[in-house]
């Protein structure tokens, strides 16, 4: 039994046990002319209680149950005059008790930048300190002499800008310069948070700043292949189109489309990329050479891009498709199977087209009253019924839709008694 009471009275003593540690002093300015009522500092708040210890400023202060240090009471008179308050924060066990030091300051002598928001620019590529355009004269007021410190504080990605004095002679204006050359392509703009701090490291003010990153034309059309080879059935029509050329510009701009050398039986859409047909085939291997170039001036143009277009008699036409999967240095080859097509068709649609579930698009083309179609393998944009109606799947989505921004797929086309084609 004496164990028993010995244990619990154990138990008893480490319970009423408390922590106490104390926090190391802050320091912060408020105006003299702040009225009852303003909020000094708030505390982060997760269910503890706040007490201010000692009587000697409870008459200028309160804190209340939320962590909210507010004045109630006039303090111009303290102008000058430290006032430290400590703070004791209590949760459950735990006690931390905090010295906050409240420096009051005329308001007009405080630090304060002239705006919450800077704006500036700066073209991609150009040299290490190169000055912002419309940073180059940052001003912070209530400098009662010149030995204030300025930082950037967040928001410097990759260490891209630092603030360096406006003119030899003046340390209270800052302008903002880069560090290294910037690429728009890998970052467009930057919201910095740039702050002033007096020398004993108590006023303190910040501000925002964002800077623009200005393209340049630095970045010429990619092609997404290195070669194209179109295989089209020799009884093509005119003016069908036969196929596609791909390409990306890391500027954004819009890439455009133009044969090395005109040809009298195909031509190019320069917006689009599509290659149709103008003249009669014969069967035969066309070699022909495409350049791409920007919409810039002056333009930035692509490598050569050969492009062989292949005619051939509708019984023997096939077409094999072979997928290229780069694996570190390993190449993986995966070929469809052979299949009599027909030729290629083309739509354009804007994303809103395709907005709303159910809406037809368009209707596939039949060469016989009895032919019907099914879509090879099932999309997530489009669906085909057996009259050979598209229509919206799901609503598409621009960003889902991979660099070449089109929906394709094949669709099975037969009749009773005669074997299928894909169109």
């Amino acid at each position: 039994m004496m164990r028993l009471w010995n244990v619990i009275g154990l138990l008893f003593f480490l319970s009423s046990l408390s922590i106490i540690r104390v926090l190391r002093s802050e320091n912060l300015v408020i105006p003299h002319d702040a009225h009852p009522g303003h909020t000094v500092k708030k505390y982060s708040f997760n269910g503890q209680t706040f007490h201010i210890v000692g009587k000697q400023f409870s008459e200028n202060f309160a804190i209340l149950s939320n962590g909210i240090l507010m004045l109630t009471s006039d303090i111009s008179h303290r102008i000058g005059q430290p006032i430290a308050l400590v703070v004791k924060e209590q949760y459950h066990n735990v006690t931390l008790n905090g010295v906050l030091v409240v420096h009051v300051k005329h308001k007009n002598h405080m630090l304060k930048f002239g705006k919450n928001l800077y704006s500036g620019s700066v073209f991609e590529n150009f040299p290490c300190g190169t000055i912002v355009q419309g940073l180059e004269d940052i001003v912070v007021s209530g400098v009662a002499n010149n030995h204030v410190t300025y930082s950037i504080v967040s928001g410097n990605d990759d260490n891209s800008f630092s603030v360096t004095p406006s003119s030899p002679n003046r340390t209270t204006a800052v302008a903002v310069v880069t560090n290294h050359p910037l690429d728009r392509e890998q970052l467009a703009s930057y919201k910095l948070v740039l702050r002033v701090v007096d020398e004993l490291g108590v006023d303190n003010d910040e501000t925002v700043l964002h800077i623009d990153v200005l393209d340049v034309n630095d970045n010429p059309p990619i092609s997404e292949r290195d070669f194209y080879d179109f295989q089209v059935p020799l009884k093509t029509e005119p003016f069908s189109v036969i196929g596609n050329v791909t390409a990306t510009d890391m500027d954004g701009d819009h890439p455009v489309y133009h044969f090395c050398n005109h040809h009298s039986k195909f031509s190019i859409i320069p917006k689009t990329g599509q290659v149709f047909l103008t003249g009669i085939l014969e069967p035969e291997t066309y070699q022909l050479r495409i350049r791409i170039h920007d919409n810039r001036s002056p333009r930035l143009y692509s490598h050569v891009i050969p492009l062989s277009i292949t005619a051939v008699s509708p019984d023997s036409f096939t077409i094999e498709e072979t997928l290229f999967d780069f694996m570190e240095d390993d190449m993986k080859y995966l070929s469809r199977s052979k299949r009599s097509v027909r030729p290629t068709k083309s739509y354009e649609y804007k994303e809103n087209d395709g907005s709303i579930i159910g809406q037809t698009m368009f209707q596939l083309e039949k060469t016989n009253p009895q032919e019907i179609f099914q879509i090879e393998s099932p999309n997530q944009w489009v669906q085909v019924d057996r009259l050979g109606v598209v229509r919206v799947k799901e609503p598409w989505n621009y960003e889902q839709l991979g660099k070449e921004k089109t929906i394709d797929f094949w669709v099975y086309a037969s009749q009773p008694g005669v074997p299928g084609t894909f169109c």
